[in-house]
Parts: C-alpha cells; sequence; structure tokens
C-alpha cells in the first residue's frame, strides 16, 4: 500500500538545481528504458474560481476577483525508492467590477493531489445484433491517495486590474514499487481550492 506522498516548495530561484538533481536522478539502466513523468493534469472543473462581493448579486458587476491557472512547468526524476515531481503553477488573476474599496481577504488557494489507478476490471457491454457476442472492455478509474493545499498571495499594484502570478516550485515525493507501471497507474491533478458555492458556479457555467 503506497504511504502518504511528501509535498514541499522550493523557491523560485532554486527551481533550476532542483530541476538538474531530477534530471540526474536515474541510473543508466533507467536512462536506458526511457522511463517517463507521471500526468499531470489540471482538473478543468476546478481551473478556475469567481468571487463575489458579500450578498445575493451573482452578476458581472459583483465580480471582485477572478482567477484561472494558467499553465504548469516541471520535470520528474527515479530514485531508489519511486519518483520525484517537480511543478511550478502560473495563473491569471483579475480584478472585478466590486474591487473598489473591498476589504474582503484576496488570497487564493489551490491544491496539488497524486491519484492511483484502480483496478482494471472487465466492463461486459450488451450483445447487440451487430455484435452478438460482446466483448470485455477495461474501465479506468483513479482514487485519491493524497492531497495538499498552498495559499497564493494576491496583491494588485496600483493602477493594475490582472496580473500573472507564478507560485514557487512544488516538489512532490511519491515511493512507487513498479516504476515500469508508472506513467498508466499514477495521476497528478492541481487545481483551485473552491468553495462549495463556487464549485457550483462552474459547473453551472460550464467551467
Amino acid at each position: 500500500m503506497i504511504q502518504y506522498n511528501q509535498y514541499k516548495r522550493i523557491p523560485a530561484l532554486g527551481l533550476a538545481a532542483a530541476l538538474a538533481l531530477l534530471g540526474g536522478a536515474c541510473s543508466s539502466s533507467e536512462k536506458a528504458e526511457t522511463l517517463v513523468c507521471p500526468v499531470v493534469n489540471i482538473d478543468r472543473t476546478t481551473s478556475a474560481l469567481t468571487r463575489f462581493r458579500d450578498g445575493p448579486g451573482h452578476d458581472l458587476t459583483d465580480v471582485v476577483l477572478s482567477a484561472e491557472i494558467e499553465k504548469y512547468e516541471g520535470d520528474c526524476g527515479y530514485n531508489k525508492g519511486g519518483v520525484d515531481v517537480s511543478l511550478m503553477v502560473s495563473f491569471r488573476l483579475n480584478r472585478g467590477p466590486a474591487a473598489i474599496n473591498y476589504s474582503m481577504p484576496q488570497d487564493l488557494e489551490y491544491f496539488v493531489a497524486v491519484a492511483k489507478q484502480r483496478p482494471v476490471t472487465a466492463v461486459q457491454p450488451p450483445a447487440t445484433p451487430q455484435r452478438p457476442v460482446a466483448e470485455a472492455e477495461p474501465a479506468k478509474d483513479f482514487d485519491i491517495l493524497n492531497k495538499e493545499i498552498f495559499k497564493i498571495p494576491v496583491k494588485f499594484p496600483t493602477g493594475i486590474e490582472g496580473i500573472t502570478y507564478r507560485d514557487d516550485a512544488v516538489a512532490v515525493s511519491i515511493p512507487l514499487k513498479n516504476k515500469k507501471d508508472f506513467a498508466d497507474s499514477y495521476r497528478v491533478y492541481v487545481g483551485l481550492q473552491l468553495s462549495p458555492d463556487q464549485l457550483k458556479y462552474n459547473r453551472a457555467h460550464n467551467l
């Protein structure tokens, strides 16, 4: 059973050195096997956030802050115990019309989570005249093993309505038993940490 994953932040100035270490973490035999990094997904439903001022209003004039994940940069490296993944996430932040003279704290939170694929089971589709003998088809799903939340400050310079913020790198350490199966067995998810109302808003607006 996989142990809890370890997360830590790396200052931006230290990212190049960290990636250099990760790149050199594989032995010569592992490099020959062309080990791959785990798939990283920006979770679509939680990739954007719309924050409204207090009250019943939820139109564009009530928006205090909007944010979205623009992209991530990163790398990975294998070691004897597993794999280390380093991610640096960038956000686009925009001040809304209702932000003037609004005292609500504007810090945001985002998460990094690791998921493992469930054992593949055979799903038997119903037989049809065109396919009298139904063939078993694999069904894949993932379980979240661990999730870490990180806070980022939101500060707009005077007169600036929109900024891009790049956070320090986040290092995730994942213990592995079978490195060859890693790419097909694990996922790393990144998203904004939303309240139930914000998540409901995103789903209602197909975000």
